[in-house]
């Protein structure tokens, strides 16, 4: 059976884990441990959020675009 196309919310799905890793490795932020303790959140509440974006509260959205200075661009593109 042929793979089905992914849908708009999978693909900003993607795309929202492609600029946090990006941006990570850009702001010197050398795992998900050490950014989990950044945001004052659990590493394995961290790991589930970053499985499923939608389960960020809007607090922990603005302070992870904070600590990895996220553009306006990339916000636009993952909300």
């Amino acid at each position: 059976m042929p793979k089905l196309r992914d849908t708009q919310e999978e693909r900003q799905d993607k795309l929202f884990k492609a600029l946090v890793a990006k941006n990570m490795m850009l702001c010197g932020c050398k795992n998900n441990r050490e950014l989990a303790a950044r945001l004052h959140i659990g590493e394995k509440a961290f790991y589930l959020k970053i499985k499923n974006p939608d389960r960020f509260t809007r607090k922990e959205l603005r302070r992870l675009f904070s600590l990895l200075k996220f553009t306006e661009e990339e916000k636009g593109q993952v909300i």
